[in-house]
């Protein structure tokens, strides 16, 4: 801090020096302001002009130096400023190639004929150290057809980054530690090893996709950031992906149910609705069951809490797209990956009262492994319904986009056991 202290301190007195007495009324060229703006590392020169109405094209050189190196520690996008002309050019970025250096830059604006240094005609400022820290969104994901693993940036507060320019970071596969291959039983989407975080944006993602077949001897993938002086390492910085093949597959036979997650003390203690609120919604019955019969195609219901207002007969079942969903109501959720099943036959009003016009809603589902047993469990997810005998003061959170409850506090989640 004292560094820049003294380095802005003789930018200044560059300025003093070079303003001659009789010079105030001459065109004057400047930085905009004496440190530049930066953004996600990159410092941003603005030029400033004043007194010149010309629209002849005038160059501005800038001159670089400092402790770090042009073209080994940054990089500049331009080395002049563009007055007037067809293209000007009114600001320099300049970029680290090298983060975590802490080395100084200082940049003079050399004024051209016919003009004078303005109040900025030096700036000194030090190239960006790490913007973040790096981590995978969860340490475990499961691949169907494919699977996409996201990741966030975080700052020393742990608030997520919004990179406006976007970036790329590296991953690799631990083949030491990793069952699978890639080429055999993986592949990266479109070649892309790196998690791309588009402009504007605080979450990135990278997709894998499954070729070959299933294979128990060959169905771990680990796969790790490569670490940058760019990025520090987060809390996640390895995920362990687990090859299922398709999760449709899985599904076919009869499911009991094992656990009511989202239930009613779930909705009061964790989304904070009332009891009011929840008048008529589905408490846990340890009958409930579901039956998938993937040969005819077939969702057969067999609830005997209130979710039988919902699912109210056999339905045609029609798989659709992955859908991420959060799992939890908090700021920073663990996110769940889910293939959506479309039924046709619901009631979307969720009541015994009344029964709505349009019967397609779309549930979620995906395979997961119980932590204590090890054993299989379909993780079930009511996403898609207009409910008129709970949340009754809650219309406004109902979108007009199908799925209308495929958010944290909204959804309903239930996990089943596989019926012997």
């Amino acid at each position: 801090m004292k560094r820049m202290f003294y380095l802005v301190l003789a930018a200044l007195a560059i300025v003093t020096a070079c303003q001659k007495e009789g010079t105030e009324n001459a065109p004057s060229v400047s930085f905009a302001s004496a440190i530049p703006v930066t953004v996600d590392g990159t410092a941003t020169l603005t030029l400033a002009v004043e007194n010149y109405t010309g629209a002849e094209a005038v160059t501005v050189p800038v001159e670089f130096g400092g402790e770090a190196v042009l073209g080994e520690d940054y990089e500049v996008s331009a080395e002049a400023f563009v007055i007037g002309g067809a293209s000007p050019v009114t600001t320099i970025t300049v970029t680290p190639l090298v983060y975590g250096t802490d080395k100084s830059v200082t940049a003079t604006i050399l004024p051209p004929d016919g003009f004078v240094a303005g109040r900025y005609a030096s700036t000194a400022f030090s190239l960006s150290d790490q913007l973040g820290r790096f981590s995978f969104t969860s340490n475990t994901a499961t691949m169907t057809s494919s699977v996409t693993v996201s990741a966030h940036v975080f700052n020393d507060n742990d608030q997520w980054i919004t990179l406006q320019n976007g970036d790329e970071i590296a991953v690799s596969v631990d083949t030491e530690k990793s069952t699978a291959v890639e080429g055999v039983n993986f592949e990266f989407a479109d070649d892309k090893e790196a998690v791309v975080f588009p402009a504007e944006s605080n979450t990135g993602s990278v997709t894998l996709n499954f070729i070959g077949e299933v294979d128990e001897n060959a169905n771990k993938i680990y796969l790790v950031f490569a670490p940058t002086t760019k990025y520090g390492a987060g809390q996640y910085i390895e995920v362990e992906i687990t090859i299922i093949g398709s999760a449709w597959d899985k599904l076919d036979g009869t499911w009991k149910i094992k656990e009511f997650i989202t239930d009613k003390d779930y909705m009061i203690n964790d989304a904070y609705y009332s009891e009011e609120d929840l008048e008529g919604y589905p408490e846990f019955n340890e009958n409930d069951a579901v039956t998938f019969d993937l040969e005819n195609g077939i969702f057969s219901p067999a609830f005997q809490s209130a979710f039988q207002n919902y699912f109210i007969g056999d339905s045609v079942m029609v798989p659709g797209d992955e859908m991420e969903v959060p799992l939890e109501n908090v700021m920073q959720p663990e996110r769940a990956v889910l293939l959506l099943i479309d039924l046709d036959n619901v009631n979307r009003y969720f009541t015994a009262g009344e029964t709505s016009t349009d019967t397609h809603g779309y549930i979620g589902v995906r395979i997961i492994t119980d932590e204590e047993t090890q054993e299989e469990l379909l993780d079930f997810y009511v996403l898609d319904y207009d409910p008129k005998s709970f949340f009754s003061n809650y219309d406004w959170m109902f979108g007009p986009d199908k799925p209308t409850a495929a958010s944290p506090g909204m959804f309903l989640r239930v996990t089943f056991t596989k019926a012997e």
